[in-house]
């Protein structure tokens, strides 16, 4: 079926620059609608709203990722030079790197004990029953025999659900060369995709890091790619004596006398013991689910926090207890960071002569119905600007990915079942010991979650933050749909077509999952107007008749 084409007249045409063109819309031959309404479906509950989606003119906060990764050639150098000193073959090697590359990918977070005995409760319930009550055994011997084969039961069934954790062993040689060879080329492809977040940020050259669980010094190598020679302090964190050394071969490039590429790079086995130095980044990789229980990874977090000046940055790997363990990290940093400490603060203010009968209650918290967010920022309204209250952390906001500070909504159960991990994924090129080619182009993927936290409060003009798509956008003749992660909308699906609006449809057709939306998006409570497309160059429904009638 022919398109129909709509010429306008030959007089209308007229030779603009397109600096005319883009300065003056006026005069430029082709209107784009910059605003569009459409269906949006709440992903937890399945609600349908009415989304208006307009064209933000916040672009400077779009920021472009690479696609594929790859390893510097001085850490290639270092990382084959510090093959050269393991006796084991570089086959063997690069074949235990491959097994450990597998089992990596399904580690699972270790259980908290409470967590645990919950678990093994709700097993022992469902084998209890399926079988004999206790009183049809007859004597003591017989009961403490079924106890016993109980136990045994549950303890199987728990192994079947439940793989069991165990920390990495890596203190040898050979096991440190096998962990770089299965995660050098994957840890670094994840922490450069996320450390392009913060060009977001125009003027933030970190001038010192911080890496806990530094490893084999992926975050060096990826901070050294983006800010050449201008990070002045790296301070290495790993409990791992060999793999420091690992990670101090590979920057001497091979050379075993040779000096580190960066002169100010100190490796330690565990964190300073105060926290008054602080650090422009903070990097922790990979390093949580190291971690036995909850407890820990939390007063870790707290530590590393209270050393972070600007900006804290966690990854882990994208199954869902891994992004579960990211968003309880979260929740517990934004958390702490607004509740305030009651009695100093009631101390600090009656010494300033602060302490008014309305503050008071608020820090007394009798006024019910507010939350430790609402009520800090009451109290900040209350207060004069250069009064700062304490907290149980310092305060802080959700740089990336989240647009909003809020409770996850992927977290939330949804008819029966947990809920979903946002995860990103990396790309990166292989690297093998063997000299093994294999087929395709070369490179691997996986999922990521992240997250990367900023002290301070969230900026102003941060209010309506742009969406982030999170799932890959769908797309077919004339129709894109996709689902975005708002800041006041939660997360909603949308299907949008070319006549809602061509600018908005362009957005969301060439979006990638993990990549900011530059569009904001609100509720629309008005009437829903059908736009008129006049300055279309074709008739969208007509090109969708003929794709159904080709496929019938």
């Amino acid at each position: 079926m022919l398109r129909r084409l709509k010429f306008a007249p030959l007089s209308s045409f007229s030779v603009v620059s397109s600096s005319t063109a883009v300065a003056n819309p006026a005069t430029n031959p082709v209107k784009r609608e910059r605003v569009s309404v459409v269906k949006g479906v709440d992903e937890r509950t399945e609600e349908v709203s009415m989304l208006r989606l307009s064209v933000s003119d916040r672009t400077g906060e779009r920021v472009k990722f690479g696609k594929v990764s790859s390893v510097p050639k001085m850490a290639e150098t270092g990382l084959v030079g510090a093959l050269q000193t393991c006796p084991s073959p570089h086959k063997q090697l690069q074949h235990q790197a491959d097994d450990l590359k597998k089992k990596l990918s399904q580690r699972r977070f270790p259980l908290d004990p409470t967590h645990m005995q919950q678990m093994r409760s709700r097993i022992r319930k469902d084998i209890a029953s399926k079988s004999m009550d206790a009183h049809d055994f007859d004597t003591p011997d017989m009961l403490s025999a079924r106890k016993y084969v109980m136990m045994k039961e549950v303890d199987a069934e728990m192994k079947k659900k439940f793989v069991s954790w165990r920390p990495l062993d890596l203190n040898r040689r050979d096991k440190a060369l096998t962990y770089a060879l299965a995660r050098f080329a994957p840890n670094l492809a994840a922490i450069k995709r996320v450390l392009v977040e913060l060009d977001r940020d125009k003027n933030f050259v970190p001038q010192s890091v911080l890496d806990y669980g530094s490893g084999c010094g992926t975050t060096f190598w990826a901070c050294e790619e983006k800010w050449p020679l201008r990070v002045k302090e790296y301070c290495m964190i790993d409990p791992c004596q060999e793999m420091n050394e690992l990670a101090v071969d590979i920057m001497r490039t091979g050379k075993e006398s040779g000096d580190l590429i960066h002169k100010n790079v100190n490796f330690r086995r565990s964190l300073p013991p105060t926290a008054d130095r602080t650090f422009d980044l903070v990097v922790s990789a990979h390093s949580f689910i190291e971690m036995n229980s909850y407890d820990l990874r939390m007063d870790t977090l707290a530590s590393l926090w209270n050393r972070t000046n600007k900006y804290l940055v966690l990854i882990e790997s994208g199954l869902y207890d891994s992004f579960n363990a990211i968003i309880r990290a979260r929740d517990y940093v934004l958390a702490s960071g607004w509740e305030v400490k009651t009695e100093e603060a009631m101390q600090m203010l009656y010494e300033k002569n602060l302490l008014t009968p309305s503050i008071r209650q608020l820090l007394t918290r009798d006024e019910r119905g507010f939350s430790e967010r609402q009520r800090l920022h009451l109290l900040k309204e209350a207060l004069p600007a250069d009064v700062e209250l304490p907290t149980l952390l310092p305060t802080g906001y959700v740089f990336a990915p989240c647009p909003h500070d809020s409770a996850c909504p992927r977290t939330a159960v949804r008819k029966g079942r947990e809920g979903r991990p946002c995860t990103t994924q990396i790309r990166w090129q292989r690297f093998r010991a063997d000299g093994k080619t294999t087929r395709g182009d070369g490179t691997e993927r996986e999922t990521i979650s992240y997250v990367v936290l900023a002290k301070g409060d969230r900026p102003a003009d941060d209010a309506a933050a742009l969406p982030r798509v999170i799932e890959e956008v769908n797309k077919s003749k004339g129709h894109a749909n996709c689902t975005l992660c708002t800041a006041e909308c939660g997360v909603r699906r949308i299907d949008i077509g070319k006549t809602r609006g061509k600018t908005v449809y362009q957005l969301v057709r060439g979006a990638v999952q993990g990549t900011l939306l530059p569009v904001n998006v609100d509720f629309h409570t008005g009437e829903i107007d059908d736009y008129d497309e006049g300055d279309d160059d074709y008739d969208v429904s007509e090109e969708d008749d003929h794709d159904n009638e080709k496929s019938k």
